[in-house]
């Protein structure tokens, strides 16, 4: 397993990301927007489903005092009046499934 701090630096916006969280849940999305700052902070939110349903999900983790604080997750509560975060849990572990240039170098293949 590792380090979900270095996986989460590396993804690409459009990038497919699974993270698993400490309860052994986990959440799939596309990349969308990334945030990156190796001395502040990393943000991804990551978008499953169709554009009109799309579930949303925020991993997030700071920087502070030369450590990282583990990454959390939470998940955008669209059914709340005004729409909220709601927490899910602590990272575990997080992992890129499909690199957006992988799709990309493809696209123009045949079958």
């Amino acid at each position: 397993m590792g380090d979900p701090i270095q996986t989460l630096g590396d993804v690409d916006p459009q990038d497919r990301v699974r993270v698993t969280l400490l309860n052994g849940e986990q959440l799939d999305g596309t990349a969308q927007p990334v945030e990156f700052d190796p001395d502040r902070r990393v943000r991804i939110e990551l978008r499953s489903g169709d554009v009109d349903h799309a579930i949303r999900y925020d991993v997030r983790a700071e920087y502070r005092d030369g450590d990282w604080e583990t990454p959390v997750a939470r998940r955008y509560d669209v059914e709340h009046e005004e729409g909220d975060w709601v927490t899910m849990g602590d990272v575990r572990e997080a992992t890129v499934l499909e690199r957006s240039s992988d799709r990309e170098d493809r696209s123009g293949e045949r079958l």
